[in-house]
């Protein structure tokens, strides 16, 4: 598969890592361990692999803000959002060291609710992404820079969020209203991006689309994300 399509380099370290640049990230099953820097096992697809399958394989981290980087898919479907932050808490967040570099492995934000033109709250979905606005599936990956996405390219060519979506750490609020709001329950969880039945080029990136959290299809997953504190 192609390298992340920005303008940013292949770094080798973390601490050498500017807005843009990538570096690969990997799952190691013998050690059951997550890590960076490494080619490990085959590239997961674009579309990451089954959690019945999932075995070692590695992919690329891209660096969105000081101290977040996130991968560039999903690199696991099929798994539920309880399996996720049950004994591997890799939802709301565990404590991991990459290269000697202390910080949490965890998922995305993506928001509880729609949000309307003003930014303010809304249950009715009006393609203008979740709210908070500052939830990171929109501050990072719908409105990535296009200045530092290749020429030609797309912002699917950096985050592969057409046919996969992924889970994201919220409860959405009761009561949302929309053409893909199906279980906005306290037992359901928001997920972000395209499904592959959805994909198509008019279809909202920034809709916000919440999914029982013990419910599990091949077309929501884990997108990884590692935080840590600069120095």
């Amino acid at each position: 598969m192609p390298i992340p399509a920005t303008i940013g380099q292949l770094r080798t370290r973390i601490q050498d890592m500017q807005i843009g640049d990538y570096i690969y990230g990997f799952y190691d099953k013998s050690l059951s361990r997550w890590g960076v820097g490494a080619q490990k096992g085959p590239e997961y697809p674009i579309n990451g692999q089954a959690a019945a399958a999932f075995d070692t394989g590695y992919f690329y981290y891209i660096k969105v803000d000081i101290g977040l980087l996130v991968a560039d898919r999903v690199v696991q479907h099929s798994v539920t959002w309880d399996s996720l932050n049950g004994s591997s808490r890799i939802i709301q967040g565990r404590p991991e060291v990459f290269e000697g570099i202390s910080g949490t492995l965890r998922s995305l934000t993506g928001g509880v609710a729609f949000t309307d033109a003003k930014g303010d709250f809304s249950l009715t979905d009006m393609g203008l992404g979740g709210w908070p606005t500052n939830n990171e599936w929109d501050k990072y990956i719908a409105n990535f820079p296009v200045t530092i996405i290749q020429l030609g390219k797309n912002l699917d060519d950096v985050f592969h969020w057409r046919e996969v979506q992924s889970w994201c750490q919220e409860t959405p609020v009761t009561g949302l209203t929309g053409p893909h709001v199906f279980h906005a329950t306290p037992a359901a969880r928001v997920r972000r991006g395209n499904p592959k039945a959805f994909n198509n080029s008019d279809y909202p990136i920034t809709s916000v689309s919440p999914t029982l959290s013990s419910q599990s299809f091949n077309y929501i997953g884990f997108r990884p994300v590692f935080e840590y504190k600069e120095v």
